[in-house]
């Protein structure tokens, strides 16, 4: 059997349960949507903080300033204090 014809075999994480899950219960169902969904909003909202982070760098305003020292600037500005 030639190397084009072999199937390939494919490395898949192990299977977790899921909304998927053939014979869950509505409840069981109903609570594995809901973490997947909170999952997915956990990793959406980490997503949103690296774009924050990666915009601020791309200023270059806050590139060696860690996260709370940039406020303290933008908070003074706010309020009316610097340029």
């Amino acid at each position: 059997m030639s190397a084009r014809t072999r199937p390939r075999s494919r490395s898949r994480p192990p299977a977790r349960p899921g909304p998927w899950r053939v014979g869950a219960s509505p409840e069981e169902f109903s609570a594995s949507v809901s973490a997947v969904d909170e999952d997915l909003k956990g990793q959406v909202g980490e997503l949103q903080r690296r774009r924050g982070r990666i915009a601020e760098l791309a200023v270059g305003e806050a590139l060696f300033l860690a996260p709370d020292v940039v406020t303290l600037p933008e908070r003074l500005r706010e309020i009316g204090h610097g340029s």
